[in-house]
């Protein structure tokens, strides 16, 4: 029996190199003909796009923001202190800031699919504006000798003097532009890749008004008015992947980095009324200019619905919840502040995405 089976080993050999080199030979024609999105391959490396590899189109897409903006370090007052500087803060002590609510934005983008090697090039454009976002704070019945106090006023930080009333409105216009070059190619059976890299530019308004109400040490009214012009320029790379379900449906995550070099530009004017009704006295009137560098990162994820009804007609149909975050945006300058700092913005909301390939 021993003797048969070593017989029969090189017969096995032989059969098993045959099938490798049939194999072989069928992955060598394949790569010449990289299937489309609905071919679900397991080639790795296959173009993954909505066109033949050969083949050259264009794409446009439009999306439908719906989102929340937030930035740290805005808070207008802090409520509870004590009226007393040797007084422990208690627990009860809290921050004053605005209520967050949603924003209505778009992004609208074209491209290419190129004829090297099925790499695509895109550009988009991101428009975001909050024309007003107010916020109130009044001060309570005193319980314990606790105040009300502004955090953008140094006299008042100083002696802990409680306000009637702090009010504040927060306006910007938030403009992006990413150019990115990518390529999307299948991963296994049912996942594709697109790594891509670029270049990103931004440019955002931000201002800031702020009324601190009838200091009952004093008596008197502050208006401080604050604004803050950004622009930057720098890297962009990522990397965008989709899990099929079958040939139309799947779940998208995409992942981008950006490193921007900028330059902030503020402006602080702050003005004393000495009683209510009187002429305001102008106190301060500061310009200032700085440069750096400004990281962002993005995320989505998401379900997307493809189509196409040949080679050269498909659409694309997505909804995700995406964010953003862009480390030291906040430059407003809370003189004297012991609260405020340098803090991060942030976007996160619904993004619904439809896109036409011809």
């Amino acid at each position: 029996m021993e003797s048969n089976l070593k017989k029969l080993l090189p017969a096995v050999g032989a059969m098993c190199l045959s099938f490798a080199s049939l194999s072989a030979a069928s992955t060598a024609v394949g790569d010449n003909n990289p299937p489309a999105v609905d071919s679900l391959t397991t080639h790795i490396n296959a173009s993954a796009g909505t066109r033949p590899a050969d083949d050259m189109g264009g794409f446009v897409s439009l999306d439908y923001l719906l989102w929340q903006p937030n930035q740290s370090g805005m808070a207008i007052a802090e409520d509870g202190v004590p009226a007393t500087a040797t007084t422990a803060y208690p627990t009860g002590v809290g921050s004053v800031f605005a209520k967050p609510h949603l924003l209505s934005g778009f992004k609208v983008a074209a491209g290419a699919n190129l004829d090297h090697d099925a790499w695509d090039i895109v550009a988009e454009y991101t428009w975001l504006n909050q024309g007003s976002r107010a916020m109130k704070a009044t001060n309570p019945t005193a319980v314990g000798g606790s105040n009300l106090i502004p955090t953008f006023a140094v006299d008042y930080l100083n002696n802990r003097a409680q306000i009637s009333q702090a009010l504040s409105n927060w306006r910007f216009q938030f403009n992006n532009i990413d150019l990115d070059l990518g390529r999307s190619y299948f991963y296994g059976h049912y996942a594709t890749l697109r790594p891509f890299l670029g270049l990103k530019g931004s440019w955002q308004t931000q201002n800031l008004a702020i009324q601190y109400i009838n200091n009952n040490a004093t008596g008197h009214n502050d208006f401080l008015t604050q604004s803050q012009n950004f622009w930057g320029v720098g890297a962009h790379t990522g990397v965008g992947s989709e899990f099929l379900f079958n040939s139309e449906w799947g779940i998208f995550c995409n992942f981008a980095l950006s490193a921007l070099y900028s330059q902030f530009t503020m402006t602080t004017q702050n003005a004393r009324q000495l009683v209510t009704g009187a002429a305001k006295l102008q106190t301060a009137n500061i310009k200032s200019s700085d440069y750096g560098v400004s990281p962002v990162l993005e995320m989505a994820i998401g379900l997307r619905w493809d189509t196409n009804w040949s080679d050269s007609w498909a659409f694309r149909l997505q909804a995700g919840w995406e964010q953003q975050v862009w480390w030291g945006q906040n430059h407003f300058n809370g003189v004297g502040s012991k609260f405020n700092s340098v803090g991060d913005l942030s976007f996160q909301g619904l993004t619904i995405k439809a896109r036409l390939d011809f």
